[in-house]
């Protein structure tokens, strides 16, 4: 009982990672297409 515990628990960390460094992934896309906006209005 207590492995299966502490395998949900790593779950829910690499979930937490996964989501994290897909949301920095999008405000990276996001910030180069702020980027080329600008650059197309120069």
């Amino acid at each position: 009982m207590r492995g299966a515990v502490r395998a949900l628990r790593v779950d829910r960390i690499a979930a937490a990672s996964v989501t994290e460094a897909a949301f920095r992934v999008r405000e990276a896309e996001a910030m180069v297409a702020a980027l080329g906006d600008i650059f197309t209005q120069l």
